[in-house]
């Protein structure tokens, strides 16, 4: 048989796909469907009809010179340099051995 929504499987229980629970949804599992419960999100029309509350156009880059203080903006850039926060702790962590060993 098939419906509006597409072909029915024997044994469907969500013939209609706007009422189908989110953890029907491939990729969603119970964790998942837990945490978009928690914001409201329990079917698939509830999940279409989910807006975003703004807009970041992310397409328009702006020279960083150009920036002003909390205006959302887009930049590219190139990293220089970067310590991961674990190499800083070990960092730290041996500077303070040192300091510990000479006093």
């Amino acid at each position: 048989m098939t419906t509006a929504a597409g072909p029915e499987r024997p044994g469907e229980k969500h013939a209609d796909t706007l009422t189908t629970p989110l953890h029907y949804l491939k990729g969603v599992g119970p964790r998942r469907a837990a945490d978009l419960a928690k914001a409201g999100l329990v079917t698939v029309e509830d999940l279409l009809y989910r807006f975003p509350i703004r807009y970041e156009d992310r397409s328009r880059l702006q020279p960083i010179a150009s920036l002003k203080p909390g205006q959302p903006a887009s930049i590219v850039g190139r990293a220089a340099d970067s310590l991961s926060a674990r190499a800083m702790a070990r960092r730290y962590a041996s500077s303070r051995r040192r300091r510990a060993r000479a006093s």
